[in-house]
């Protein structure tokens, strides 16, 4: 035989009473509050002993130079295959700004800096022996490698971001030492700039000696004219490129010693360590009241 749907009076007697569930609350006030006040100590706690996190941030700009590719597309014409050979060999500059900021972040400048520095004891603090000035395992697979050092470098220590409408970038460190932070900023800054310009100087050296022993070879007065112009252009960036500390990396607001932490958040913690407490200690109620023969208290309809 079916059984008859129930009605909507069926149906609301199994509404939870809002009033019900506060009269159990207040009941277990004591036990929730005490909860709470545990959770709220063990987050204070927790709060302070947790170093204090600062940012050092430099904003930079990236130049850009495309003298170059105006002269090597006004003369590509003039130079005919010579000219497409050439162009070849000096290439061009529209990757400049990617080229510096791959740079920035590359295995190359970072894993050379933390070998410099010596920054693997300070990055993997936890297996180094402060005492005995050693790693505390000489297990092979225990000592951190540069490798680890780039990784956790870039994943929680060092960022470059560009702002994709104004094209400026912001390199950050984030350390437990505010001066230190600054430091590697503007040391990796400053060694980007430095990789950056021996690879133009050589570059432009080199395109100078292949652009001269060309002219050498032809006869065509033109023809030398136009490579005369691309020695010419050559000349005009290794003059920048020797004369300038920043070359391509140019500082818009110089990095500088913070003040003042950007974590951990010590009120914040706190606070969500009391309100954490007390929905712990609420739940805890009252799944047991109902777990309790007076779970039906608790399903009675508020109309009642």
């Amino acid at each position: 035989m079916a059984t008859e749907p129930p009605n909507k009076a069926q149906a609301s007697e199994t509404l939870i009473n809002p009033r019900v569930l506060v009269k159990i609350l207040w009941a277990a006030k004591f036990q929730i509050i005490g909860f709470a006040m545990v959770c709220f100590a063990l987050g204070c706690t927790i709060a302070f002993l947790l170093p204090p996190i600062y940012q050092a941030e430099a904003l930079l700009q990236i130049r850009e130079d495309n003298s170059k590719n105006g002269a090597l597309q006004s003369l590509a014409g003039q130079l005919g295959p010579l000219g497409a050979l050439a162009g070849g060999s000096l290439g061009g500059d529209s990757g400049q700004k990617a080229i510096a900021l791959a740079t920035l972040k590359s295995h190359l400048i970072i894993e050379a800096y933390i070998e410099r520095k010596n920054l693997l004891p300070l990055l993997f603090a936890r297996k180094w022996d402060q005492e005995r000035n050693q790693w505390k395992s000489d297990a092979v697979e225990y000592v951190p490698t540069l490798q680890d050092g780039y990784k956790k470098f870039t994943k929680e220590i060092f960022s470059a971001e560009e702002d994709k409408k104004t094209g400026l970038v912001t390199v950050s460190v984030e350390w437990k030492s505010p001066a230190d932070a600054a430091s590697w900023v503007s040391d990796l800054v400053a060694d980007t700039n430095a990789m950056l310009k021996k690879r133009a100087i050589d570059e432009g050296e080199a395109n100078l000696q292949y652009l001269e022993a060309q002219a050498r070879k032809t006869a065509i007065i033109e023809l030398q004219h136009s490579l005369y112009q691309l020695m010419e252009v050559e000349l005009k960036k290794l003059m920048i490129a020797r004369n300038s500390e920043d070359f391509i990396l140019r500082a818009i607001d110089p990095v500088r010693v913070p003040k003042k932490k950007v974590r951990p958040q010590r009120m914040l913690i706190a606070a969500l360590s009391l309100l954490l407490g007390v929905l712990i200690a609420c739940t805890y109620v009252l799944v047991r009241k109902a777990w309790t023969n007076d779970s039906e208290e608790m399903l009675r309809s508020p109309l009642q």
